[in-house]
C-alpha cells in the first residue's frame, strides 16, 4: 500500500466509493421490496383470518342448525312413532250409511192439469166471497179461469223449484262433503293428515251421537223435512181429486215419513227463515183457494154455502167454500151485514189463516202466540166444529 500513489490511491477509493455507493442502493431497493411485500403478507393474513373467522363461524350455525333439525327429527319420530301405532276402532262403512241417511228426494213438481181440465161453464152465476188477493171484478169467461187456475199452479210448484229443492240440494251437498272426508280419511296414508280428519269427524260424532252427522246439519235437515212436510200439506189442499193426484200425494207423504225416520226427525227449532219459508207456503195456499172461490162459476166441483144465525150481538152471517166431498175450505163471516173476517183451513180441518177484513190484519195461526192470536184460534175451530 505504501507504493501505491496517492492517484492510485484516489482512484481506488473512488471505485469503493462507488461500489458501497451501488451497494446500499440495492441494498434500499431490497428494503424497499421486502417492506412492500410485508405490508402486502400482513393484509392478507388480516384478510385470510377474517375470513376464517367468518367460515368458523358459519360452521359453529350450521352446527347448531343440526343440532336443532336433529331435535325436530326426534320430534317427529315420536310423533311418527305415535300416529303410526295410531288405531280407529270405529266402523265408518256404518258411519257412511247414517250419513246417507240424511239425503232427502227432490219433490217431483205437479202441476195439476186435471184441475184444468175439470173446469166447466156452468149456466148458474154465483154472489162471490170476499177474498184476500182478489177485488171484486168478475172472471167473465171460461179461458179467463183456465189462466187463472194455471197461474196458482204455478205460483206454488215455483216456491217448490226455487226455494224448497234447492234447500234439498245443499242438504244433499253437506251430506256428499261429509261422507267424500270419510273416504279421504280411510284411503289416506299419511297420518298427520288422518289424525286431522279423525279430530273433525269425532267432533261431529260428539255433536250427534245418534245420528253421526253434527248438530247443524241435523238442524238443517229436520228443517228441510218440516218445509216438505209443508209442501205436501199445499199439495193435499189443492190437487184435484183424481187417483192421479191421490198417488202423488201419498208417494210424498210415504218419502217424507221414510226420511223422517230414517234421521230421527224431532221437533224443529224454528229459525227465522224457517218461518219466512213456511208463510210463503201458507200464502200460496191461501192464494190457491182464492182462485178456486172467484172462479167458482167455473170450477165443477166447488160450491158456496150460506148460514144465518142470530145471536144476542145481531145477526151473523156465514158463507163457506166447499167441494163435493164436503170438505170445508174457507169461511166468510159478516156481522150485522158486515163483513168480519176470512179463515182458511187446510184438507184435515184446520185453520191455518185468518185475515182481519176491517184492518187487514192477518193472522197465521201456527206462528202466532199471542193471546189475541189464540183467541181467533179457538174461534176458527168453533166455525168449523159447527160447520
Amino acid at each position: 500500500m505504501k507504493n501505491l500513489s496517492n492517484k492510485t490511491l484516489t482512484l481506488l477509493s473512488i471505485v469503493f466509493i462507488l461500489l458501497a455507493g451501488v451497494l446500499i442502493y440495492y441494498s434500499y431497493l431490497n428494503f424497499e421490496k421486502i417492506s412492500s411485500n410485508q405490508v402486502f403478507y400482513k393484509e392478507q393474513n388480516k384478510t385470510l383470518k377474517r375470513e376464517i373467522d367468518e367460515k368458523e363461524t358459519s360452521i359453529e350455525k350450521l352446527r347448531e342448525d343440526e343440532k336443532s333439525l336433529d331435535l325436530k327429527l326426534k320430534e317427529l319420530k315420536e310423533i311418527s312413532n305415535v300416529y303410526d301405532s295410531f288405531e280407529d276402532s270405529r266402523d265408518y262403512e256404518t258411519i257412511k250409511k247414517l250419513y246417507s241417511n240424511h239425503f232427502l228426494q227432490t219433490i217431483n213438481l205437479n202441476f195439476d192439469n186435471a184441475r184444468n181440465l175439470s173446469l166447466v161453464d156452468k149456466t148458474n152465476r154465483y154472489r162471490k166471497l170476499i177474498a184476500t188477493y182478489f177485488g171484486d171484478i168478475e172472471v167473465e169467461n171460461l179461458n179467463e179461469a183456465n189462466g187463472n187456475v194455471l197461474i196458482s199452479n204455478l205460483s206454488f210448484n215455483n216456491f217448490i223449484i226455487n226455494s224448497l229443492n234447492e234447500k234439498i240440494v245443499e242438504n244433499n251437498n253437506r251430506i256428499f262433503k261429509k261422507m267424500g272426508l270419510i273416504d279421504y280419511y280411510i284411503e289416506n296414508k299419511n297420518y298427520l293428515i288422518k289424525t286431522k280428519i279423525f279430530e273433525k269427524i269425532e267432533k261431529d260424532i260428539k255433536e250427534n251421537q245418534l245420528a253421526f252427522s253434527g248438530k247443524e246439519t241435523k238442524d238443517f235437515t229436520d228443517g228441510v223435512l218440516y218445509l216438505k212436510s209443508k209442501a205436501l200439506r199445499g199439495y193435499d189442499l189443492l190437487l184435484f181429486p183424481n187417483s192421479h193426484n191421490s198417488e202423488f200425494l201419498s208417494n210424498l207423504s210415504n218419502n217424507i215419513s221414510v226420511e223422517k225416520k230414517n234421521v230421527e226427525y224431532a221437533n224443529v227449532a224454528l229459525t227465522d227463515n224457517l218461518i219466512k219459508n213456511s208463510k210463503e207456503i201458507l200464502k200460496n195456499m191461501v192464494f190457491g183457494i182464492d182462485v178456486y172461490s172467484q172462479n167458482i162459476d167455473f170450477m165443477g166441483s166447488y160450491n158456496i154455502l150460506d148460514k144465518t144465525y142470530e145471536l144476542d150481538s145481531g145477526i151473523q152471517v156465514l158463507r163457506y167454500l166447499v167441494d163435493n166431498r164436503n170438505r170445508l175450505y174457507m169461511v166468510e163471516e159478516r156481522r150485522n151485514g158486515k163483513p168480519t173476517k176470512l179463515v182458511y183451513f187446510d184438507s184435515s180441518g184446520n185453520p191455518f189463516f185468518e185475515i182481519d177484513i176491517q184492518t187487514y190484519k192477518s193472522y197465521y195461526f201456527e206462528f202466532d202466540g199471542s193471546k189475541e192470536g189464540k183467541s181467533r184460534y179457538n174461534e176458527a175451530v168453533k166455525l168449523y166444529n159447527d160447520f
